[in-house]
């Protein structure tokens, strides 16, 4: 069973947004606020969204109601909701915002009173007519495949350094490589790269048929195979191609944009990523 909506996850967006818009104005400081009760002349009010300041000893007040409807707001509501405004006290702002938009007649009633109307909803097509609303791309990428690798030990310098027993120890164990393996310019020396970097060599102009290639190390290159013991590596050695990928994709005002805030009035609108972030201002 679906949960319920309550609208208050609605109510927060719209307390976000709102804090951002004041945040952009001149005046700072002010908190917008969630959920409050104001006392009116004749009794107590729920409100969605409120915030208040004083500019030389005069308060401002807005008061705003949030709806997460998947109607358009009826006349009805706008009644009530003036009712609610002149119960509070002279001077107090009425803003009103869903998601759906409004009927002619509750658009009148809210012009006729001062009440600011707003939609906060995700974008659609209609919102960017005239404009770019999607770009497409399309590519085609190379990816190198490796199969049958060989890593070769530089024989010489193992005899030369005394290690070949110990080595063909190792061997025997098994060694442990991967892409991300580094290699040294000397024993225990500075890193130059990875076992990447030298795969990256043997790939280099292979084609999409597999061949047998070598990559020879041009200068002393040594890897550590265990803790403290070093070996000089000579080549790698493996079968070698790429494959050919084609790609297509689009990138859209949807994979930006998550809210728009639009003025009904003016028809002007302000956007927002999918975290409810301020993006611009239009």
């Amino acid at each position: 069973m679906a949960a319920k909506n309550t609208g208050k996850d609605y109510e927060k967006l719209t307390q976000n947004i709102f804090q951002q818009i004041i945040n952009q104005d001149t005046f700072k400081n002010i908190e917008v606020q969630q959920d409050v009760t104001l006392q009116g002349k004749t009794g107590k009010h729920q409100i969605d969204v409120y915030w208040e300041f004083s500019l030389q000893g005069i308060f401002y007040r807005t008061i705003i109601q949030a709806k997460d409807w998947k109607s358009k707001v009826p006349q009805k509501e706008i009644l009530a909701f003036k009712e609610i405004l002149d119960d509070l006290p002279v001077g107090t702002n009425g803003v009103y915002v869903c998601k759906s938009g409004y009927q002619s007649g509750a658009r009148q009633i809210a012009e006729a009173h001062g009440i600011k109307t707003y939609e906060l909803r995700k974008p659609v097509d209609s919102d960017f007519e005239g404009q770019i609303a999607r770009i497409y791309f399309s590519g085609k990428y190379k990816i190198p495949h490796y199969e049958n690798l060989s890593f070769v030990i530089d024989k010489g310098w193992v005899e030369e350094a005394h290690l070949t027993d110990k080595i063909d120890m190792m061997i025997g164990q098994g060694i442990s490589l991967d892409s991300g393996t580094p290699l040294y310019d000397s024993i225990g020396g500075k890193v130059i790269g990875c076992i990447r970097d030298a795969l990256y060599g043997l790939v280099e102009n292979s084609s999409e048929e597999p061949q047998e290639k070598t990559y020879a190390f041009q200068t002393p290159t040594y890897i550590e195979i265990k803790p403290g013991l070093f070996v000089r590596m000579k080549e790698i050695a493996g079968t070698v191609y790429h494959r050919i990928y084609e790609d297509k994709f689009q990138v859209g005002y949807e994979d930006i944009i998550g809210y728009i805030l639009k003025d009904i009035s003016s028809g002007s609108f302000i956007r927002f990523d999918k975290s409810g972030n301020l993006l611009d201002i239009k």
